[in-house]
């Protein structure tokens, strides 16, 4: 989410809602719920295919290709893929430091030189180093890195059947690290983006470790016992302070096996001890491998007894309920039943240039102007249906889309003003959150659809965070930065629990790109050519199209996005008042 000075254009406006009749949202109609989708939006692996060998490239183009792929696969086998493609008095020498994941930053230059070999110049953005544990672990250090190594001819002539064999192209000096091109680690016959799931410090909430599995080579009949090794491995050690790993001694009775659609997994009697429940490990088992087989069922068994536990629902993918502002006013969108709002009664919910509300309607959170072109965060709660606003002591030029983390007497939010990001209660207190690590004015933040992880872009670089809430304090944890091309970024929220959405610029045009939350994936979205955006959100739901939930505003407009951009019209929003001439601003989803 993000938000510019733009935001102070709507002030003038704000007092034609006073001159609006029915500026309260309707307090009457449920929002239906639906059930979980597919894990992380990304869909289901399949069966894979091995990545090219050695021997398949018949130019030196094709064969640096395909040397940027051999890697894909197994990371714990990788080196023998790889090394068959460096040249023999090379080969015995070469000794990796592992897999270094690498996006290319244009094509490979590749020029021939006088001894009959060719010169290969790369340059990259380092990406991360994949684990044999399937987690990609950060890098530091520049945005770009430049490798430079040789194609060459080894062997060929007469073969022992007095045939004639052409020269094998083979790599020459090569990098000390195992290079695999993002394009390799993304494609979904070589490995699969797959969420394990792990609880938190207070076995509150399953959280998502995203890892990458390999399909390479491997029949998907495997894939739950790679799934079941890396939960009793453990989170990825980045995670590994706030979140629980398997209680030690865990171990498998026997492999997972499938019974027609039926997953069973036997694990032995230490997988419930040390305060983790039966339930607690059904869950986490089911939400990291059932939709390796959509529509399947979990059999969990303990010490080779069969053992129930209740299903938990991932209640972030409900159906999204869309909201704008309109006059002042804060509307929901006619994409959905008006839900019941007790905290936006007509007396509230006027002069308000941004909101974030909780799904129960209980807490909302408003930016308004303060006078002399600032602004100030206020807080309403509902009690017994009778709105109460408070305001904050949070006084800004611009402040962004606030976004609650809790519901409920001790709710707490998040808000970036004036390049500083603060807390905000539902009391109506206000704190400044530190960002260890990061240099330069916070502009943007977004909050997992768990509550436990953060998107922020700090001085031009986007981060991925942890969330440490103890009682009712906060600190940020481990900001990691993912690498992008974009540039100038705009805005950043979860389209689902491992992709974040992103706004910026790319060879001065505006784009829209899709990321995972550790930076392996970047795809394009959308060209929004030369767009002035001032805030984005999401929502972790896909419609029966397999659309994300988007929607940003630009040039004061709002706007939705599914695949293609789509103004928000005033007839679109739910009692909105015909004879106006304003147009929608600042969308978001109900928290």
């Amino acid at each position: 989410m993000s938000r510019r000075s733009g935001r102070s254009r709507l002030a003038a406006a704000i007092a034609s809602c006073l001159l609006v009749a029915g500026c309260g949202v309707p307090t009457s109609s449920d929002v239906e719920y639906v059930g979980p989708g597919p894990a992380a939006g990304l869909g289901s692996p399949g069966e894979g295919e091995p990545p090219p060998g050695a021997d398949d490239a018949a130019t030196p183009q094709e064969q640096v290709s395909n040397f940027l792929q051999a890697a894909a696969g197994r990371p714990d086998t990788a080196d023998d893929r790889v090394r068959q493609f460096i040249r023999e008095v090379d080969r015995q020498q070469w000794d990796p430091d592992g897999i270094r994941v690498v996006r290319l930053l244009g094509d490979p230059v590749i020029t021939e030189v006088a001894d009959g070999s060719w010169r290969v110049e790369l340059n990259v953005q380092p990406v991360g180093t994949l684990r044999p544990e399937g987690y990609l672990d950060a890098v530091t250090g520049s945005r770009t890195t430049r490798y430079e190594f040789r194609v060459v001819t080894e062997g060929g002539g007469i073969d022992g059947d007095g045939r004639n064999q052409p020269p094998r192209l083979r790599i020459a000096e090569p990098p000390a690290t195992m290079l695999l091109a993002d394009t390799a680690l993304t494609n979904d016959r070589y490995f699969f983006p797959w969420p394990i799931y792990f609880w938190d410090a207070d076995h509150e909430q399953l959280v998502s470790d995203l890892r990458w599995l390999p399909q390479a080579g491997e029949s998907s009949g495997q894939h739950p016992l790679i799934v079941v090794e890396w939960l009793l491995q453990g989170p990825a050690p980045a995670l590994s302070r706030l979140l629980q790993g398997l209680p030690a001694g865990s171990q498998l009775v026997s492999p997972p096996i499938w019974d027609g659609n039926r997953l069973v997994v036997d694990l032995n009697a230490a997988a419930v001890g040390e305060g983790q429940t039966v339930e607690q490990l059904g869950n986490q088992l089911a939400w990291s491998l059932l939709e390796l087989r959509p529509n399947s069922e979990l059999v969990l068994k303990i010490d080779g007894r069969e053992r129930d536990f209740v299903p938990r629902r991932r209640s972030w993918l409900s159906e999204p309920v869309r909201m704008a502002v309109l006059d002042g006013v804060v509307r929901p969108l006619a994409t959905t039943d008006p839900p019941l709002l007790p905290v936006l009664s007509e007396e509230v919910n006027t002069g308000v240039l941004a909101a974030a509300v909780t799904r129960s309607g209980e807490l909302a959170a408003l930016v308004r102007p303060d006078g002399a072109g600032r602004q100030r965060l206020s807080v309403v709660t509902a009690d017994d249906g009778e709105a109460t606003e408070q305001s904050t002591s949070l006084v800004a030029d611009v402040i962004g889309q606030p976004a609650w983390l809790s519901a409920g007497d001790r709710g707490a939010g998040l808000v970036v003003a004036d390049g500083r990001l603060y807390r905000f209660t539902a009391q109506g207190g206000v704190d400044d959150v530190p960002v260890p690590g990061v240099s330069g004015d916070v502009t943007a933040v977004a909050v997992a659809p768990e509550r436990r992880r953060l998107a922020l872009i700090a001085g031009d670089v986007l981060y991925m965070a942890w969330l440490d809430r103890e009682g009712d304090s906060i600190t940020i944890q481990d900001p990691r930065p993912l690498p992008t091309t974009l540039r100038n970024l705009d805005g950043v929220a979860f389209s689902h629990e491992n992709r974040l959405v992103v706004a910026g610029e790319l060879d001065d045009r505006v784009w829209l790109y899709q990321l995972t939350v550790d930076g392996g994936l970047e795809e394009p979205l959308r060209d929004l050519g030369n767009a002035s955006i001032t805030s984005l959100v999401a929502h972790p739901y896909e419609d029966s199209n397999g659309f994300e939930s988007i929607m940003y505003e630009a040039d004061e407009q709002a706007f939705s996005f599914t695949g293609a951009p789509s103004r928000i019209g005033v007839e679109q929003l739910i009692d909105a008042p015909e004879e106006t001439e304003a147009a929608p601003l600042s969308p978001f989803f109900l928290d």
